[in-house]
């Protein structure tokens, strides 16, 4: 249950809380995370993407507080899921983390940090799938908004007076949505959306691959990495490797659309031409987890329910 936010005093506690932050709860992924956290018996404090971070700023919402002994202050939580959405503009994106690294320094934040990144940020080689050490080589505003905050993280990292944990996860395509979350970004769900209406799907014809996940298996696999006594400092979230023509295949059947296939794709996130599928090594041999869905699974799924405009 959602409580208000109030202000609370700061109680100085030197074990884990069982309590987290999602920075970026007004977003996308930071309401999916918000969802799964709370349910995976954790207390969330929810802060907006809206306002610069600071551990005085009161969050806009309190989850699960009956999961806790008590309510401190923010700055005892376990650890903070940083989801701030990189559409906002690469200068003011910019501003905002190097704001919240210095704040997370200046209080002496000693918990762990999840910073929500993306693949997309990578070039890999044609049929080779995107490692961890893959050479980061962003190609829009939105990529080099991700890759210059995996940078300030780093030097925060190696900052003489940090002592937070910090782990990124980078992430393939999302889908599904299983809240009343602003999924206007969501290339998946846009198409979806057209095919339940009967509209004629048009997306690029190319062959390239990419990792396709579940917004809820997306969540959950972040939270079982972030669970571990010991964490990576960078970690693929893998998916299903589909590429863009077998998406288009398989909303066609599914729906009983036309489908159309186009070639303006050069400049387009989503639909360049290259290979941007996540290597799933580091990942299965971190964590033990089973996805719960395909993209054949859950579009299945959306017909037996026959809920236009609304996604599980």
């Amino acid at each position: 249950m959602v409580k208000p936010a109030k202000q609370t005093k700061e109680i100085e506690i030197t074990g884990p809380t069982n309590i987290v932050s999602v920075i970026g709860a007004d977003t996308y992924f930071g309401s999916h995370m918000v969802k799964h956290l709370a349910s995976a018996n954790r207390m969330v404090y929810g802060f907006t993407q809206q306002k610069p971070f600071s551990f005085k700023q009161p969050p806009i919402f309190i989850d699960g507080l009956e999961k806790a002994a008590i309510e401190p202050a923010p700055i005892v939580s376990d650890c903070l899921f940083i989801c701030v959405d990189p559409s906002i503009g690469f200068d003011k994106y910019v501003k905002w983390m190097r704001g919240f690294c210095k704040e997370i320094i200046a209080k002496e934040f000693w918990g762990r940090i999840c910073f929500l990144s993306s693949g997309s940020i990578c070039r890999s080689r044609c049929d080779e799938p995107i490692s961890e050490d893959t050479i980061v080589s962003p190609r829009t505003e939105m990529d080099l908004s991700l890759a210059t905050a995996e940078n300030l993280l780093e030097v925060m990292r190696n900052n003489q007076r940090n002592m937070a944990e910090v782990t990124v996860v980078r992430i393939g395509v999302p889908y599904g949505n299983e809240i009343d979350a602003d999924d206007s970004l969501v290339f998946v769900n846009q198409a979806v959306k057209k095919a339940i209406t009967g509209e004629t799907i048009e997306l690029p014809a190319h062959q390239t691959k990419r990792s396709f996940m579940h917004i809820s298996d997306i969540c959950d696999s972040i939270i079982k990495v972030m669970s571990l006594k010991f964490c990576p400092e960078l970690v693929n979230i893998p998916g299903e490797v589909l590429t863009i023509r077998d998406l288009v295949n398989v909303l066609s059947e599914s729906f009983d659309v036309k489908r159309e296939f186009t070639y303006d794709f050069y400049n387009d996130q989503d639909f360049f031409l290259g290979d941007q599928h996540l290597s799933g090594e580091l990942f299965y041999q971190t964590v033990s987890y089973n996805r719960k869905y395909t993209l054949k699974k859950w579009l299945n799924g959306l017909k037996k329910h026959q809920q236009c405009g609304e996604l599980v």
